[in-house]
Parts: structure tokens; C-alpha cells; sequence
């Protein structure tokens, strides 16, 4: 869910005190599809902190269909993580633990099937 002004229907991600349009504080919360599409991402591979992903892992600035100008900042986990390109499309892919859930990514299987193929 992403907080989305109630007068002018802009999408605001981090939430802010107001909106642009000078209504403040009149958002409402609104679900979305969980589909994007990368918009930039690296490649770590150094350990940030020690208690974080062991490296390699990926970073996405993954911004979303249904929320346009919403970008959340994400890992990419599974097939094809390590070799991601700016356009894919991904769906959320959430990774629990016993005492959270972070929203991590995946690639669109469309696409990895794509490039199996002669």
C-alpha cells in the first residue's frame, strides 16, 4: 500500500506532511498490484553490515505500473537476480523471517523463459 492524495490522485512515496498540490495531510492508503519495473539497480559486493544479505547481492530502484512515480528501493532475489537490466519487469517476491518480512523482488519469469530460448 502506497499513500495517494485524495484530491489531486498523486501517488507519495516516502509520506510527507502534505502534497504539492497544497492539500495537506488528506492521503489515503491504496493497495497496489506489487508489479514494476526497474529503474536503476547495483550490484554489492561488500558487506554493509554484518548481520545484513551476504554479498553478491542486488539493489533495485524498482518504480511501480499502478503507482506511477512511486520508486521503492529493494533487493531482487531469485533466478536471475545477479544479471538484471534497467526495463524488467518485476513482482513482489517478499522474504520472511521469524520476525519480519522485507518486499524483495523477482524477475518476471516471462523474461528469463525469453532468454533460455534459441
Amino acid at each position: 500500500m502506497f499513500p495517494r492524495c485524495a484530491s489531486c490522485r498523486r501517488w507519495h512515496w516516502y509520506p510527507g506532511p502534505g502534497c504539492p498540490c497544497g492539500h495537506d495531510g488528506d492521503f489515503e492508503w491504496r493497495a497496489v498490484r506489487g508489479r514494476g519495473v526497474i529503474h536503476s539497480f547495483t550490484v554489492v559486493y561488500r558487506a554493509f553490515l554484518p548481520s545484513g544479505s551476504a554479498p553478491p547481492y542486488t539493489v533495485a530502484l524498482v518504480e511501480f505500473e499502478d503507482a506511477p512515480g512511486v520508486r521503492l528501493v529493494t533487493n531482487l532475489v531469485g533466478e536471475g537476480a545477479d544479471t538484471p537490466r534497467i526495463g524488467d519487469q518485476v513482482v513482489l517476491s517478499p522474504t520472511v523471517f521469524e520476525t519480519h518480512t522485507l518486499p524483495t523482488f523477482a524477475l518476471e519469469r516471462d523474461r528469463l523463459i525469453g532468454e533460455r530460448q534459441p
